[in-house]
């Protein structure tokens, strides 16, 4: 039986920019401006197309000072409110997206005489913030209540008061505990009133005057895209995946593929058209040719950050048709055979899988090209070596390497094993009978 292999293809890669990550910067860095060129952006980077791009269409702007700050990181609320305005502008909006209307997340106790006082969600908890958070289940009684700490604060009626509640624009009936806890009306109910699901939906609301506030409204309850609980989590750090999300869900429906992406080494296998799937909106990121990933093989990395540079080249890319990727990812699957990545270090002196891989594989497809459908490891080669015996060493000696140099990963590395997984891969034997 001949068995050809195809050594893989390593090509140049293809990655948005030199360093993939993303976390932290200031409102302005996001606010809408036409103000043209950055100190730190120079004509010939190559993130500075896309950043004039996002500038022309009021999708970013600099951090101050004259500059946009390339390689700083991103919070979630800056990659939302980027998604954000894309999708506006991709449903036929300039990207100023609308203002939040006022008693969003606004609570208002007003008393039977007329006293009131009003306080915005407060997502610290702090007793001494003026603010009001949820309180659900969880208790001896299995109640549910909210926490209401106005500043100033209210006087002291010395027990429970009855009251109207004002949340979102809505009125309930309620009692306003002397320990600053709001019930229903009914207050031994245990069930959830109407009045706790409208206060659940305004939880998380940013405060009024939170410059990402209109963003949150927009994506969260305007278009519903954003997912539950995200509007906790948005004064954290974004990550890859956090933003390619976001920005899949902005642009669905209105990108074509232009490639055709089935398999990426650290996502899940793909299930085409399933946006039920969590990797969907990332494989299309690839098909539109927003994404072509860290190296050739389109590895996502999705825990990694993205910097404002890189940010800027997938929302260009998204508004720009001109700007778009077509990718074809190089085989992956002599890594998959291997075990490791194609970055993991096999030798002192830095010598990495990509590399060893590499040569191992053209010196295996030599020897079958020169045994022309005889190969087999054990058989002669020359100076009383074994094939096996020959790839090997050839291919230490083409790196500049030694066995005795090997990191743990090579010493656990088996060759026959390895060529029987990369032929199982690939479909099966190559060649025919010989």
């Amino acid at each position: 039986m001949k068995k050809q292999l195809i050594a893989a293809a390593l090509a140049a890669a293809l990655c948005l920019g030199a360093s993939p990550a993303f976390a932290v910067e200031e409102e302005k860095s996001l606010s809408v401006n036409t103000q043209p060129g950055y100190a730190d952006v120079k004509e010939d980077d190559w993130f500075a197309p896309y950043v004039s791009i996002c500038e022309e269409h009021g999708l970013m702007n600099g951090t101050g000072e004259g500059l946009f700050s390339p390689e700083a990181p991103l919070t979630q609320a800056e990659a939302m409110v980027l998604a954000a305005r894309v999708h506006h502008i991709l449903n036929g909006g300039d990207g100023v997206l609308p203002a939040a209307p006022e008693e969003w997340g606004l609570l208002t106790v007003t008393y039977e005489d007329g006293t009131t006082a009003s306080g915005y969600y407060d997502s610290t908890r702090n007793p001494e913030g003026g603010g009001w958070w949820y309180e659900g289940g969880g208790h001896y009684d299995n109640s549910h209540y909210l926490w209401f700490y106005p500043d100033p604060p209210l006087p002291d009626r010395g027990g429970h008061d009855a009251i109207t509640l004002t949340i979102g624009g809505k009125d309930y009936e309620a009692v306003f505990s002397g320990q600053a806890r709001i019930f229903p009306a009914d207050f031994l109910s245990l069930g959830i009133s109407p009045l706790y699901n409208q206060a659940s939906n305004h939880s998380n609301a940013p405060a009024s005057g939170t410059w990402y506030r209109d963003g949150a409204y927009y994506w969260f309850v305007t278009t519903g895209l954003g997912q539950p609980g995200g509007l906790q989590t948005l004064p954290e750090a974004a990550d890859r995946r956090y933003f390619a999300e976001a920005l899949a869900n902005g642009a669905k429906g209105h990108l074509e593929a232009i490639n055709q992406i089935t398999a990426l080494p650290d996502l899940s296998m793909r299930v085409p058209g399933d946006w039920n799937y969590e990797d969907e909106g990332i494989y299309s990121l690839y098909d539109w040719g927003i994404l072509t990933g860290i190296d050739p093989y389109g590895t996502f990395a999705p825990d990694r950050g993205l910097t404002r540079a890189e940010a800027a080249a997938m929302v260009a890319r998204v508004v720009e048709p001109s700007l778009r990727l077509t990718f074809t990812p190089a085989d992956y699957s002599p890594f998959t055979a291997a075990g490791f990545p194609p970055d993991t270090v096999l030798f002192e002196g830095g010598v990495t899988a990509e590399a060893y891989l590499t040569e191992l594989n053209r010196q295996i497809a030599l020897w079958e090209e020169q045994t022309r459908g005889d190969f087999n490891w054990h058989s002669p080669a020359e100076d009383g070596q074994t094939i096996l015996e020959a790839v090997k060493a050839t291919t230490l000696s083409n790196l500049g390497v030694t066995g005795a140099q090997g990191l743990p990963a090579y010493k656990e590395f088996d060759i026959q094993v390895y060529y029987s997984r990369l032929i199982d891969l690939m479909g099966g034997p190559f060649g025919a009978e010989g």
